[in-house]
């Protein structure tokens, strides 16, 4: 936390933000950043196939 209280977040999957509060995701919230994985993996796959 810096001196103006912002967060700097990171999501294993490379994203990140700053907030000024940080809560735990609730169950919709988990599920649309697994979806979010899944599709960016899949992706990731069918490049790497080229």
């Amino acid at each position: 936390m810096d001196g103006n209280g912002m967060v700097s977040i990171q999501h294993p999957n490379g994203h990140a933000w700053r907030a000024c509060t940080v809560r735990p995701a609730d169950r919709v919230e988990r599920l649309n950043l697994l979806a979010a994985d899944a599709v960016a993996a899949q992706r990731t796959i069918q490049w790497s196939d080229d």
